[in-house]
């Protein structure tokens, strides 16, 4: 697929406008690219508003329920910092697990989502689902020792 077949493309992702289709690339050994129809999504948020940076990994099921796909620059935890907001979190209807993934360009991977899917960035999990992410975050958490 070439740059202009795509509203964003890069080394972790591709938005498809005409397949109509997130695909995150480097998911997993058994699935190297996982595509999702854009109109499956359930929830795009800011990895900041469903994990806490510690729940993040390089590759693979963090302890919050996200399935990683591989960066490896996320086991630099200085990187982590300093790139957080470049991490999404997908939930897809009909699946149990989320998927976390990064992006080069914030703005232009949230802008060519908000244009084939409007609305897709202001959609927020609902109550049941918040609540699952907060006792996740809070058993990592008192595992780690960061909360009481």
């Amino acid at each position: 697929m070439s740059r202009s077949e795509t509203a964003y493309s890069d080394k972790f992702v591709s938005v498809d406008p005409l397949a109509r289709t997130l695909t995150v690339h480097h998911y997993r050994v058994t699935t190297p690219s996982l595509v999702i129809p854009l109109a499956q999504i359930t929830y795009l948020l800011p990895a900041a508003e469903a994990t806490r940076r510690l729940g993040m990994k390089a590759w693979g099921v963090g302890l919050t329920g996200v399935c990683w796909a591989r960066d490896w620059a996320r086991l630099d935890l200085v990187h982590r910092q300093r790139e957080f907001d470049k991490c999404f979190v997908v939930k897809c209807e009909g699946n149990v697990l989320r998927t976390g993934f990064t992006v080069e360009d914030r703005q232009a991977f949230l802008g060519a989502m908000e244009q084939l899917e409007p609305g897709v960035t202001g959609r927020r999990p609902g109550q049941k689902e918040i609540e699952e992410m907060g006792q996740a975050s809070y058993e990592q958490g008192k595992k780690l020792s960061i909360v009481d």
